[in-house]
């Protein structure tokens, strides 16, 4: 099972992947909630990007979390993110999914837990 790691900058991913490559894990890169709208869509695209570079060897995924902005999920989406995550109502979680299944990538609704006020 992929560890999920919360990252925050380009150098915490890289630490996460050399410790991956270390212990021959495999990891899931999470970025903080709400990144999509206060980090960017860029900045998650950008660290992706070098980290693919630097470590060509080693497979892993990243969400990109859009906190309840099906906007910016969208624009994540269009903009070559393959994974975003949103707090959004069933029917706009299905719509965006659907979108996301035509671009190979995929959205990943918020569990539960994470909906305490």
């Amino acid at each position: 099972m992929p560890n999920h790691i919360a990252v925050h900058s380009l150098d915490q991913a890289r630490a996460v992947l050399e410790q991956a490559r270390r212990d021959a894990a495999t990891v899931i890169l999470e970025s903080p909630r709400g990144a999509a709208g206060w980090q960017g869509i860029g900045w998650w695209r950008e660290i992706l990007r070098r980290l693919t570079a630097e470590f060509p060897e080693i497979a892993f995924d990243a969400v990109l979390d859009c906190a309840d902005c099906p906007g910016l999920a969208l624009a994540a989406l269009r903009a070559g993110i393959t994974a975003v995550r949103l707090e959004a109502p069933a029917e706009v979680l299905a719509a965006i999914a659907d979108i996301a299944g035509q671009l190979d990538a995929r959205v990943e609704g918020v569990p539960s837990y994470r909906n305490f006020t």
